[in-house]
């Protein structure tokens, strides 16, 4: 790997990445050959903020590996080698998440988050460097698609449904992670965007001023909350006790469904500030949640619902029904979102979005999952 700052501000933790780190790359030249050109780091390990928790004697990685590998070429044999490497491999807690792209990939996709993401933090780890840069507004602010920031929010619900979410440190983690995600979401979705963590939770309180003193107070808890886990980040390594406290499970934020539900309904109703100070002074509004979310399928025309499904009909897994069926209601990715979103909250009826997406009707939430990753792997704009 070449010489740049620490990864964590813990020693040993930034070691173990280093060494993973450099095998990845091994493993990608080995796989890609001429074609390979850069690979990039992204994520909170760019920003020197990776974050792992002591387990017994030794360290886990709690932070993604979010790499780049820009090439000429396809990559699936590449993740396969990868996952297979790190099948094993006790110190991470989620396999590395790796992305191809051609080196067109960072223009063609200016506007969506990861892009404003790399183009604020990313290292080189081998190769040449590449340019990136975030689509920008006639102000000079960030301009980030809101389609493509509402995802990043949904993602994070369909995220929860993965099995391993089972397990105590995948879920622990993403719990922090959809803290911090949540808002940077709906702040992206409304042209508020910055890269700045600091200035995000600035940004919130800044849009919410005004409230009613019980909604502010909760407002005020949850901004702390979210600065507290960004703390942890600076420390590089917690134990599981206080990893229990930022995941809101053990004397941490109390109103953890208010706070991710109220933002997910500010976003599909685009009801701004009113609904999330709704949802943290009374509690989540769970059958408006449902209803938010049947709005939202039927918020497109009905031809550019079809135009949508006609770009998601090529990359369907087998069994999807065809591509006529996904305009009713909203396309393919819509409905998984939906459905996610309503089981995450705790509604009965969260497989209805999917009734006229599939041929047989799903009753696992990890099925919802399942769907949705085969459409990450599949679609051709976001490898």
């Amino acid at each position: 790997m070449l010489a740049q700052p620490p990864l964590s501000a813990n020693p040993e933790l930034h070691a173990g990445i280093a060494k993973r780190l450099d095998d990845i790359v091994e493993l990608a030249r080995a796989e890609l050959g001429d074609k390979l050109k850069t690979v990039l780091l992204g994520g909170s390990l760019a920003r020197g903020e990776a974050l792992g928790v002591s387990e017994g004697l030794g360290l886990r990685l709690l932070s993604d590996l979010d790499m780049y590998f820009v090439a000429d070429g396809e990559g699936a044999n590449l993740r396969q080698a990868i996952n297979r490497y790190f099948g094993e491999d006790e110190f991470l807690v989620a396999p590395p998440d790796v992305a191809v792209v051609p080196l067109s990939f960072f223009a063609d996709s200016a506007s969506a988050m990861p892009t404003h993401q790399l183009a604020h933090a990313h290292r080189v780890l081998w190769g040449e460097p590449v340019q990136i840069r975030g689509a920008r507004a006639a102000d000079g602010r960030p301009e980030v698609d809101s389609r493509d920031a509402g995802e990043l929010l949904f993602n994070r619900f369909v995220e929860s449904l993965d099995p391993r979410m089972e397990e105590d440190l995948p879920r622990l983690m993403h719990r922090t992670k959809e803290f911090i995600d949540a808002p940077m979401a709906w702040l992206g979705s409304i042209g508020e965007y910055t890269p700045d963590r600091v200035l995000q939770i600035q940004r919130m309180r800044e849009l919410c001023s005004g409230w009613e003193r019980a909604a502010s107070e909760r407002l005020e808890q949850a901004l702390q909350h979210w600065a507290a886990c960004l703390r942890a980040r600076d420390e590089g390594v917690v134990d599981r006790a206080r990893l229990e406290q930022l995941a809101g499970e053990s004397g941490g934020y109390p109103a953890w469904q208010d706070w991710t539900g109220g933002l997910a309904m500010a976003l599909l109703t685009g009801g701004g500030t009113a609904v999330l100070e709704s949802s943290l002074r009374d509690g989540l509004d769970r059958p408006g949640l449902d209803e938010a979310c049947r709005g939202w399928l039927r918020r497109e025309p009905l031809v550019a619902r079809l135009r949508r499904a006609r770009r998601w009909s090529s990359i369907a897994p087998g069994e999807v029904t065809g591509w006529l069926s996904h305009g009713f209601g909203g396309s393919g990715p819509d409905r998984i979102f939906a459905a996610a979103c309503l089981r995450y909250h705790g509604l009965d009826d969260w497989a209805s979005p999917l009734a006229a997406l599939t041929h047989e009707p799903l009753t696992d939430p990890a099925d919802v999952h399942a769907l949705w990753w085969r459409w990450i792997q599949g679609r051709d704009d976001d490898a």
